[in-house]
């Protein structure tokens, strides 16, 4: 085994754990006498999880350690000062999971010690005898970018995942089987001498998370083919065309702790609650609550955004005019094989389809959209025929073709194209100019016209629906003003404006359809298979650092959202209403996993 020399090190084996950390506990002080040694071995964490195998050890880009930060401190509490801060760096580059450090001495007031792997840029300036736990543990506003990468140049950057305890707590500590956790004291891990400290038994242990949680999207579904035109409508399929698939992440975190304290979920599965810190599987990241939420609602219809939701999250929506943010689309992995939606175990070399993100978790009270990380899905969906206002070679309805690229509309329950909708629209007007039937379809998509008017969109207005006159014949007038609907000028504009909705109409530009899907993060199956259930419990949602999520599309049978949803302040996270069927699982990574039909 080849062992990495560092300068002033210090002494502790770090594993590559996947939970949330908790805050210290103890009294204050300052000290910087440095009259005592410690040393560190670095290795790889074993992991625990909901999903069997409920590990994934983490690819060398993701464990590398370039450099560590020691900040030790004298006491356990918030405002404990520091005592210490020892940058380590390296000398040389590891072949394996061990790496050793050389010894360093520490103040003689030193309790506690903070081990950060890979320190970001954006950490907070540490100063002995100034800084506290508090200052060193603030919340920080980063991008992912700043906490795994670090830049080598102008140009280039390599893998840098921040990683600090594990557990939580300032170290060292003692963990009881029912949760207790007792102090202990980093100068009963000390030694006189360098080289004391560097012996085999002396280092002190530390595991330590990596602060992202990692996302990946796999494609168990198949649209289904050669289907047979209905002789109904209940005989209509929903297909998707199957390259078309794409997601990316959305609501997610700006800002994180450096570590973040760990709480147990409602459920506290088995497999959590077997951890060795006995501190739960959930974290407390820097929105989780009252404190430092910001709730947004609906003001007149429109929704509102407080300065402190905007700092708080990455979201899309165009309309907010200060908001940048962009989902990275990116492609699946397609499964072929193993059952649809089945929990596949992760290829190693995947890459291409993993999304990063800072840790994102809430109190149950905020288990709602527009809190919550979401993987968001687009595909181009069609309805497999579009039933005609009249028959035709012999058949009510018209096959959608294959692989198709053109606008589309769903009213209510029918699927229409422009074409067919103007035909729809004449029949509906010739039954108005009849008998004064006022038809439903041509009322609907005028009020969705008169919305986009109202938010000037150019070309677009609503289409007039003169009364009949006397002279008039119902089927002439009927498709002069049906006429107007489909207008090339008009369709030209509702193709440049894109998709959207009103009232039960929508309009979906190329046939793309947006899903959104709510990670999971401890399922609410009631532990031993009973039958009650925790909906939107706490820890049911949200995602933790140093946990892989993958979500399986099972099956896609509905049409999505025209556009990305928005930020849903009244929409909880457990929804009777599926789009999709999805199963998520989280992994050295914590593995989960979760399979969505949509």
């Amino acid at each position: 085994m080849k062992k990495r020399n560092l300068f002033a090190l210090a002494a502790a084996t770090m594993l590559f754990a996947a939970c949330s950390d908790d805050l210290p506990n103890g009294e204050g002080g300052n000290g910087l006498e440095g009259d005592a040694w410690l040393s560190l071995n670095i290795s790889p964490s074993m992991t625990r999880a909901i999903n069997n195998p409920d590990q994934e050890i983490g690819k060398a880009d993701e464990s590398k350690v370039n450099s560590i930060k020691v900040v030790l401190f004298d006491d356990f509490a918030s405002t404990a000062f520091v005592t210490n801060v020892v940058d380590l760096t390296l000398l040389e580059d590891e072949t394996d999971w061990l790496t050793k450090t050389n010894a360093f001495k520490v103040s003689k007031n030193a309790k506690s010690i903070l081990v950060i792997v890979n320190p970001s840029s954006k950490l907070p300036t540490i100063t002995a005898g100034v800084s506290t736990f508090s200052s060193v543990n603030q919340a920080i506003s980063a991008t992912v970018a700043n906490v795994t990468q670090q830049t080598k140049d102008e140009t280039t950057t390599t893998n840098n995942f921040m990683m600090t305890n594990a557990s939580g707590f300032l170290e060292p500590n003692t963990y009881a089987s029912d949760g207790t956790v007792t102090n202990g004291d980093i100068q009963d891990n000390t030694k006189a001498t360098a080289a004391a400290a560097e012996a085999a038994d002396a280092r002190l242990s530390i595991v330590v998370d990596r602060v992202v949680a990692k996302v990946r999207l796999y494609n168990n579904a198949t649209s289904p083919e050669n289907v047979d035109t209905p002789s109904d409508d209940s005989g209509i399929k929903i297909t998707f065309v199957e390259n078309s698939v794409q997601w990316g992440l959305n609501i997610t975190n700006k800002k994180f702790y450096p570590m973040s304290e760990r709480t147990k979920t409602e459920l506290n599965t088995d497999i959590w609650s077997a951890t060795p810190y006995k501190q739960g599987s959930y974290r407390k990241d820097p929105n989780y609550d009252d404190a430092n939420q910001s709730v947004i609602a609906y003001n007149s219809g429109a929704l509102v955004y407080t300065d402190l939701y905007k700092a708080n999250y990455n979201f899309v929506d165009a309309s907010v005019s200060s908001n940048s943010f962009a989902i990275d689309w990116k492609s699946p992995t397609n499964v072929t094989s193993g059952s649809a939606g089945g929990a596949e175990t992760p290829s190693a070399n995947i890459k291409t389809n993993v999304e990063y993100c800072l840790e994102n978790t809430q109190a149950a009270k905020f288990n709602y959209h527009a809190y919550t990380t979401q993987a968001v899905l687009k595909a181009t969906v069609y309805p497999s025929h579009f039933k005609l206002a009249e028959l035709k070679d012999g058949s009510y309805y018209q096959a959608a073709g294959s692989n198709p690229t053109y606008d589309w509309i769903k009213i209510a329950n029918g699927y229409y194209t422009m074409a067919t909708l103007g035909d729809w629209i004449k029949k509906e007007l010739t039954l108005f100019y009849s008998d004064g039937t006022v038809g439903a379809l041509y009322t609907a998509f005028n009020d969705y016209l008169g919305y986009l008017e109202g938010k000037n969109v150019t070309g677009v207005e609503k289409v007039s629906i003169p009364a009949f006159e006397e002279g008039d014949v119902a089927a002439d007038k009927a498709a002069t003003v049906a006429a107007s609907f489909n207008a090339t000028a008009l369709v030209n504009a509702l193709k440049a404006h894109g998709g959207d909705s009103y009232g039960n109409v929508t309009y979906y530009a190329a046939g793309v359809s947006y899903y959104k899907i709510m990670i999971k993060h401890d399922d609410d199956t009631p532990t031993g298979g009973g039958t009650g259930s925790n909906v939107n419990a706490l820890g049911e949602f949200g995602v933790v650092r140093n946990s892989v999520y993958d979500i399986h599309i099972g099956s896609i049978n509905s049409p999505g959202y025209p556009i990305v949803p928005k930020p849903d302040p009244e929409t909880p996270d457990e929804e009777s209403d599926k789009y999709l069927a999805v199963q998520i699982t989280i992994n050295p990574w914590t593995w989960y996993t979760q399979t969505e039909n949509l």
